[in-house]
């Protein structure tokens, strides 16, 4: 078979909505070793589909993160964020510990804040082990959301309480000691 057709085939399976998880990461598998741009592109498409291709996104996200290309850090952010994905991305958000996220320290805290539990550990663990670049203002702003969450929870706030606060806590003293 020639390339192209393979190719083609290998789209198809990750497009499927079979959700055989071995047969879907075998064609990923496959379609990054013969690599190309129309690949990756491929696979950042795949991380906007609606959530009946949670599969195929999940899958994309690992792949992406095997080819640990920083670009990819926008478009997995924006997948992220999607409201429609918000109790479903901490597949998303493992991927993304995978990369420079420096200056994605309000998006963090909005999934810290807002998002599923996986999601929320995902979003501490980068917190926790990544350098970031952030303004007076930005702390301002999370301080800010971290009391209204307090006094407004949400689902998946109790759960998360102490974890959140943890964060918090790290990054709060910097808005102080000015």
């Amino acid at each position: 078979m020639d390339v192209l057709n393979e190719v083609r085939l290998l789209k198809a399976d990750l497009l499927s909505t079979e959700c055989d998880w071995d047969k879907m990461k075998t064609s990923a598998n496959r379609l990054r070793e013969i690599g190309g741009s129309d690949a990756y592109d491929f696979f950042i498409g795949l991380l906007d589909l609606d959530y009946k291709y949670a599969l195929s996104r999940n899958i994309a996200a690992l792949t992406i993160m095997d080819i640990d290309d920083n670009k990819a850090v926008e478009p997995l952010i924006n997948a992220i964020l999607k409201k429609e994905n918000i109790n479903h991305n901490g597949t998303l958000v493992y991927a993304l510990e995978k990369f420079d996220c420096s200056n994605k320290f309000k998006e963090l805290f909005e999934i810290l804040f807002y998002h599923g539990y996986e999601a929320k550990i995902g979003a501490r663990h980068i917190l926790a082990e990544q350098q970031f670049s952030f303004t007076q203002q930005d702390l301002i702003e999370i301080k800010s959301k971290w009391e209204e969450l307090k006094l407004h929870p949400i689902k998946n706030y109790e759960d998360a309480k102490e974890l959140i606060d943890e964060v918090v806590g790290r990054y709060l003293p910097y808005l102080e000691a000015n």
